[in-house]
Formats: C-alpha cells, sequence, structure tokens
C-alpha cells in the first residue's frame, strides 16, 4: 500500500532542503580552501569528505525539487535520479559485496585512520555496519537495479512499455522516505570524517 506524504511533512522537507543546501555549499568550499593550504597527509580524508558533502548536497537539491514538483511524471523522474545517487555513493563508499568492502574508501581510508584511535573507532565500526546493511539489503538493491537498469541503462532492445510499467508503480513518498533515511546516515559520516581530519590538524599544529 502506498502512504501519501502529508504537506506538513512536504513543507519541513523544503526548509530543510534549502538550509541543508546552503550549509553544504559552505561546506564544500571550505574543504577546498582548507586541501588548498593544510599537509598533504589529509588529502585522503579531506577527499572523502568532499564527495560525501557533494552527495549530501546533491541529495537536498533532489528533496527541494521533490517538494515543489505538482506533476507525478516530475516525481517519478527526480525518483529514478534518486536511486543512481544513492548506487554511485554506495559503491564508492562501501560497495557491494566482500571484495567491494574491502576495497571501499570507508575501510582502505577510514580504518586505517580511525582503527589506532578508541575514541572515533567506535562510531567508525557503527557507521560501517550501516553503509553495509544499506549495500547489502535485498529489497532496497533490487529496486535500485532495477529502476536504475530500465530506466538508465535501458535493454538492447526497445521496450517502452515494460519501462513505462516499472514507473508507473514507483512508490515516490517511499522513495523519498528511504532516501531523507540515506541521508541521516551521510550527515554521520560526514560529521565523523570532519572530527577525524579537524583532530590530525590538531596533532600536526
Amino acid at each position: 500500500m502506498k502512504m501519501m506524504m502529508t504537506a506538513e511533512t512536504r513543507a519541513g522537507l523544503h526548509r530543510d532542503s534549502v538550509e541543508c543546501i546552503e550549509i553544504y555549499r559552505i561546506k564544500i568550499n571550505k574543504i577546498v580552501e582548507l586541501w588548498n593550504n593544510v599537509p598533504n597527509s589529509l588529502d585522503d580524508l579531506l577527499n572523502i569528505d568532499l564527495f560525501i558533502s557533494m552527495k549530501l548536497c546533491d541529495l537536498f537539491v533532489l528533496i527541494k525539487q521533490y517538494t515543489q514538483a505538482d506533476q507525478r511524471w516530475e516525481g517519478i523522474c527526480i525518483a529514478g535520479q534518486i536511486y543512481t545517487k544513492m548506487n554511485e555513493s554506495l559503491k564508492k563508499l562501501i560497495g557491494f559485496n566482500e571484495k567491494g568492502n574491502s576495497n571501499s574508501y570507508w575501510i582502505k581510508v577510514m580504518g586505517a585512520y580511525a582503527q589506532n584511535d578508541p575514541v572515533l573507532y567506535p562510531e567508525y565500526i557503527n557507521i560501517k555496519k550501516e553503509l553495509i546493511e544499506y549495500a547489502q539489503d535485498k529489497s532496497i538493491q533490487n529496486y535500485i537495479k532495477l529502476i536504475r537498469n530500465t530506466d538508465v541503462h535501458g535493454d538492447e532492445n526497445l521496450d517502452s512499455f515494460t519501462l513505462f510499467k516499472i514507473l508507473k508503480e514507483i512508490d515516490i513518498d517511499y522513495t523519498f522516505r528511504l532516501f531523507v533515511e540515506w541521508g541521516k546516515l551521510l550527515r554521520r559520516t560526514s560529521f565523523f570524517v570532519s572530527d577525524c581530519y579537524q583532530k590530525k590538524f590538531e596533532k600536526l599544529k
């Protein structure tokens, strides 16, 4: 059963998205400024935080667009972009299987940095666990794959009627609830990475 988002929830999301776009726009500029002025040993941490911050900016732009959409086809189009953004973020941060996990930025860079810090390590593990849960959630991943492969990549044969049927069945409000929850995890991840390089920067002074 599809659940409709209330007007009050939609208005709240719009206000939050406008505010957060500005917050992450400022943060992106600060990261780039830091990158130009701090030791090279911080490059990997800044690189990850810049990636996450840009994805968060994308996320809030899409949420803002959704809150202003007044036709279902607009929502369908934005939902397709959401699944693509989630897929690419997960692939870069944690990967989709054991091999992908071990080669991911989160484990290679953040794991190496946090493993010797008793204060940071528990939160690193918690975030890693939640990222892997998203990446390995079959219901989410199968849906992402279906929407992304049909809408973005398609098939060698043109099958517009299958595509239309799939798009027609998209639960847009569910998609945005999922996206908002994913955004909360990304924000935690960004705060954690920021704490890491601020702490490292203090040691280098």
